[in-house]
């Protein structure tokens, strides 16, 4: 197995009895469907084009991200909002077929077109929400990166003007999708990082990278600033010994593996990972409310958190066995041992002691050493 690689635990769907319910106020219906590893899956474009020309991209900024915890509207956020202005034309990000058509120019809520797009034999489905959508459209049209889908509506219920952009493998947009992999091949998003709160996981021996950060939502910001997090916390289950709120590790700005795209550098070794162990974890990314640059975070009774991977409504930071979704790694590589060395020297009547360490995982190894036994004189 390649070290690199990451395998994808399978979802698993807990039934929560209705005595469980009423004692609690969270719910974990609507799981996002994660998509994990270094790859992409196409080359999205900007849903906003330069004027009087639909075939060149204008990068519009990203003003609020995928699970980014927020004190308005949905939390945490379940798509990706690009800041566009009032009557701005709004372009696919991947070409499809028209499958779903709302007219609603009295709620700039309600209307959207819903594109499906067919890739390496997968079906997604990408709504674009806040539109008019145009009137030339129908169903079962093919449209391209230099179609228009309609037009920018407002006054939207939280300003400022933006298109809202989610994406599912399911028709009825049941479970949302990362739009990451998407734009993994575009810098001009951080190489889709602005797209969800905690993404690009890539496994590198014992090193786990990830990116993380805010969106500012504020329409007194330059478009789309980006805002750090607070830390970012990595609960673990080593071996199936099982899942605990105390088996964590805390990471901050200063474990920044390159702090100009606020990716990260987690040492798995600091959880007690040993070569040949696997692992399950999850990541909880904090949002720092005392940032005076996220100035749309003021309220202490909303969610500061987005975990990876992703509910639509979290439950409380310390999920215990309540996990239900998370990523499953195993350290895929041999230990190297020092030469044996005695730690304790034997005695006529005791055992003694000599143990080796491992110079990648420092996983120690011990063994016994024989009695000597007596050597009487005559």
């Amino acid at each position: 197995m390649n070290r690199k690689h990451i395998f994808i635990c399978a979802i698993m769907i807990i039934l929560i009895t209705c005595v469980w319910l009423s004692a609690s106020a969270y719910s974990l219906d609507h799981i996002f469907d994660d998509y994990y590893g270094l790859y992409s899956i196409a080359n999205a474009t900007s849903p906003a084009r330069v004027s009087g020309d639909n075939t060149q991209e204008r990068y519009v900024g990203v003003i609020s991200k995928k699970n980014q915890p927020r004190n308005v509207g949905t939390n945490p956020h379940i798509g990706t909002d690009f800041l566009m202005s009032v009557d701005d034309e709004v372009f696919p990000i991947i070409e499809g077929i028209v499958v779903e058509i709302r007219y609603d120019p009295d709620n700039d809520q309600l209307g959207f077109v819903k594109i499906k797009s067919t890739i390496n034999n997968i079906d997604y489905y990408f709504k674009y929400q806040h539109i008019v959508p145009s009137p030339s459209l129908s169903i079962n049209q093919q449209v391209y990166s230099y179609s228009v889908l309609g037009k920018i509506q407002y006054p939207y219920k939280y300003p400022p003007a933006h298109t809202h952009i989610e994406c599912s493998t399911y028709a009825n947009m049941s479970q949302t999708t990362e739009l990451y992999p998407f734009f993994r091949h575009n810098s001009q998003y951080n190489f889709g990082a602005d797209m969800d709160l905690v993404c690009g996981e890539e496994f590198d021996g014992h090193i786990l990278y990830i990116y993380a950060y805010i969106r500012s939502e504020a329409q007194n910001y330059p478009s789309g600033l980006r805002i750090d997090c607070e830390k970012i916390r990595l609960y673990y289950n080593i071996n199936d010994s099982g899942w605990s709120s105390s088996n964590y590790v805390e990471y901050d700005t200063s474990d920044y593996y390159i702090s100009s795209i606020f990716k990260y550098q987690l040492n798995l070794y600091e959880t007690g990972l040993k070569c040949g162990d696997t692992i399950k974890l999850y990541i909880v990314a904090y949002r720092d409310k005392n940032n005076s640059a996220d100035s749309t975070f003021h309220d202490s009774t909303a969610m500061n958190y987005g975990i990876s991977p992703m509910y639509y409504q979290q439950p409380p930071e310390y999920l215990g066995t309540s996990v239900i979704q998370y990523y499953e790694y195993t350290l895929d590589q041999s230990h190297n041992w020092s030469s044996w060395s005695v730690t304790t020297q034997p005695t006529c009547t005791a055992v003694g002691e000599e143990s080796r360490t491992c110079s990648l995982c420092s996983a120690v190894e011990t063994r016994d050493i024989s009695i000597l036994g007596h050597n009487m004189s005559s």
